[in-house]
């Protein structure tokens, strides 16, 4: 197992290939990483004499301005969270796959690919009929993501982003509007709350099986208010270990 990270897509971008600005050089480092991935690719090619899976996959994007900000790590918008995912693995024809899944499934359909079972509990998808057939694989629930107060849930072409503490939603539909302009959350009340429905037992996921004391820190970690009652009681009991109630 191999796992390579090509940091040089990351400010400060030094490549002028296309130019001065901030976007012209953040491309110009993504053609140098591209370069890169490829003499990887074609040193296993002929040097690995058993078939290898390959993923390539980007931790996040990167916003210019596209809705005022800069950089990553700030929203949930898709410059800054929708992401590549190529997968080559032995067999599977090329095809493009429309439908948007997690990294969380990386892992599982990596196991899979070779034969293994995920661990219980891991999160995310075996992504195979997908790789192997398409569009046609099952998503069980939507796509999540989180940042700081902010939570996503992705069911296509509906993306809701929530912010319950400050009480702010905005809810796009990706199709018809892919920069998120329009926030439809007023006239798609139903689509809103099912999708908040979901982040719910989404977040509820984190905590599930955990001691009350680690089922708290999670929820709150995740700005989740219903941590409070937990957090509370596990800040007053003494006999909880003092970097948790510190925390």
């Amino acid at each position: 197992f191999l796992w390579v990270h090509y940091f040089n897509v990351h400010e400060p971008y030094r490549s002028t290939r296309f130019g001065e600005a901030p976007r012209d050089r953040y491309d110009g480092e993504i053609l140098a990483a591209d370069a890169e991935v490829g003499r990887l690719v074609s040193y296993l090619d002929a040097h690995l004499a058993r078939d290898a899976v390959i993923a390539g996959a980007s931790d996040h994007g990167e916003e210019f301005e596209d809705h005022g900000g800069h950089y990553h790590g700030s929203s949930l918008f898709d410059e800054q969270v929708r992401v590549p995912l190529v997968v080559k693995a032995p067999g599977a024809a090329p095809r493009r796959v429309s439908r948007p899944v997690s990294l969380l499934d990386v892992a599982p359909t990596a196991l899979a690919l070779l034969g293994q079972k995920p661990a219980e509990g891991m999160a995310g998808q075996d992504l195979r009929p997908a790789i192997y057939g398409g569009d046609g694989v099952h998503v069980p629930r939507p796509v999540f993501a989180t940042v700081m107060r902010e939570h996503m849930a992705l069911d296509w072409p509906w993306k809701l982003v929530s912010d319950p503490p400050r009480g702010l939603y905005a809810l796009y539909d990706l199709a018809a509007d892919p920069k998120e302009r329009v926030n439809r959350y007023d006239e798609k009340p139903e689509i809103a709350a099912r999708l908040a429905d979901e982040i719910r037992l989404w977040l509820d996921d984190f905590s599930r099986g955990d001691d009350p004391v680690s089922a708290a820190l999670a929820l709150g970690r995740m700005h989740d208010t219903r941590a409070l009652p937990g957090l509370l009681a596990a800040a007053e009991d003494r006999r909880t270990p003092s970097a948790s109630r510190v925390e």
